[in-house]
C-alpha cells in the first residue's frame, strides 16, 4: 500500500520520491576575455580592456589584471599591488576609489585596468585578466606577452665594412660593420658598441621588401623609414605597407608585407658605436637613439640645441662608453630614461652574468 506523500511547508515533501527544499542554483566561475590592450613604448606598463560576459550565476567579487613571469600569473601566486610587492607576479584589481579602497563588486561587461610593471623591465612577462566569484577564479583565455627586447633573429646577416656578411650570432666587438653616417650622408664603418646575449622567444615578425629580401625581427626592431625621416617600429601604423627604406647597396626598397610567425627562435642585437645603425639582411635598421634629429635626403637636419654636459651623465653613474657611443650630449631623453636604458644594456650584454635573485630597477 503506497503511503501518501506528506508535505511539510513550501518546497518540502516526504513521500514517494523524497525531496527536501528546492535545488540550489548552479554557480560557475565567470567568463571573460581580453578585447584590447596598450603597452608602453620600451617599458612594461599599459592597460588592458576585457569583457566579463557572464558572472557565472554569482556576484563578481573581484576583477582586474595579473602580470608577471610565465608560469607565475595565477591568483594564488600573485601579490595584490595594494598590499605588497612581488618579483614574480602581481595583480591590480578594480577598487572603489583606488587603493586602499575595497574591491569593486558586481562588475560585468567591459572593464579597463592600467598597470605598471617596471620591476620586470628586463623580463618577458605574461599579462591576463581575471575575475573572482563564489565558485573560484576565472582567467582570460587570451594571455598577452610583453617582450622587452627589440632584436634580430638568429641567422640574420650583418653587412661588414668590406661588404662581406656575418651572422648576427657571430658578431664580435672587433668586427668593423658597415653603417650609414647621417651626419655626412655617406656610407661609413663602426665597431659594435654593444652586443646582446642570446635569448629565445616563440614568435617573430617577418618583413618582406620589394627587392625580394626578408628580415626577421623580434617584437619591434626599428627600420629606416624614408617618408617619416626616422627609424620606426615595423609592426605599427608608423610603418605601413609601402614604407620606403634603404638597402646595403644604397638603393630604395619598399616594405610589401609584414606578418607574425609562430616558431621558437633565438635572437640577438647589436648597436654600433656613434652611428647606432647597421644593415641586417641588407636592410638599414637601428634604434630610437638614432632619431636624434629628423632625417631628410639621408642626412640629419640639425637644429641649434645646446649640447648636454658630460657631468650630467657621469653624476648619474652612466659610463663614458654610453656617453660617447650613444651620443648622449645630443639626445633629449630624460636622465632617468637614459639611466634605465643603459642599465638594461649592461644587464643584457653578451658575457654578462646576472646574480641570482638580483633585481635591477630603473
Amino acid at each position: 500500500m503506497a503511503l501518501p506523500g506528506i508535505a511539510i511547508g513550501p518546497g518540502i515533501s516526504i513521500g514517494g520520491g523524497i525531496s527536501i527544499g528546492a535545488s540550489p542554483p548552479v554557480v560557475n566561475i565567470p567568463t571573460l576575455d581580453i578585447t584590447a590592450h596598450s603597452f608602453g613604448s620600451g617599458n612594461p606598463n599599459g592597460s588592458i580592456t576585457f569583457n566579463i560576459t557572464n558572472d557565472g550565476g554569482s556576484t563578481v567579487l573581484e576583477t582586474g589584471v595579473i602580470y608577471g613571469l610565465p608560469g607565475q600569473t595565477t591568483y594564488a601566486l600573485s601579490t595584490d599591488t595594494c598590499t605588497g610587492y612581488s618579483s614574480t607576479a602581481e595583480r591590480t584589481a578594480i577598487r572603489d576609489g583606488g587603493c586602499p579602497g575595497p574591491y569593486t563588486t558586481g562588475l560585468t561587461g567591459s572593464q579597463t585596468v592600467s598597470f605598471s610593471a617596471n620591476q620586470f623591465i628586463y623580463e618577458t612577462i605574461d599579462v591576463l585578466a581575471y575575475a573572482v566569484n563564489s565558485a573560484g577564479v576565472a582567467y582570460s583565455p587570451t594571455v598577452l606577452s610583453w617582450i622587452p627586447q627589440i632584436c634580430l633573429a638568429e641567422g640574420t646577416l650583418i653587412t661588414l665594412a668590406d661588404e662581406s656578411t656575418t651572422a648576427i650570432e657571430n658578431i664580435q666587438m672587433s668586427d668593423l660593420i658597415k653603417v650609414w653616417d647621417f651626419d655626412n650622408g655617406v656610407f661609413a664603418s663602426a665597431h659594435p658598441l654593444w652586443i646582446k646575449q642570446q635569448e629565445t622567444t616563440a614568435r617573430y615578425n617577418l618583413l618582406t621588401f620589394s627587392d625580394g629580401s626578408t628580415l626577421k625581427t623580434i617584437n619591434q626592431h626599428r627600420i629606416f623609414n624614408k617618408q617619416a625621416g626616422a627609424f620606426t617600429y615595423p609592426m605599427t601604423d608608423d610603418t605601413p605597407i609601402g614604407t620606403i627604406t634603404m638597402n646595403a647597396q644604397g638603393n630604395e626598397v619598399t616594405l610589401v608585407d609584414k606578418c607574425i610567425m609562430i616558431d621558437v627562435i633565438n635572437y640577438y642585437n647589436v648597436i654600433t658605436d656613434h652611428h647606432l645603425n647597421l644593415y641586417a639582411d641588407g636592410i638599414l635598421t637601428s634604434m630610437r637613439y638614432n632619431n636624434i634629429y629628423s632625417i631628410a635626403n639621408m642626412k640629419f637636419v640639425k637644429d641649434d640645441r645646446a649640447l648636454r654636459h658630460t657631468e650630467e651623465f657621469a653624476s648619474a653613474g652612466i659610463a663614458q662608453r654610453w656617453i660617447d657611443g650613444l651620443r648622449l650630449a645630443e639626445q633629449t631623453m630624460s636622465i632617468s630614461d637614459i639611466k634605465w636604458y643603459t642599465q638594461r644594456l649592461e644587464y643584457k650584454e653578451h658575457g654578462h652574468v646576472a646574480t641570482q635573485n638580483t633585481h635591477y630597477m630603473c
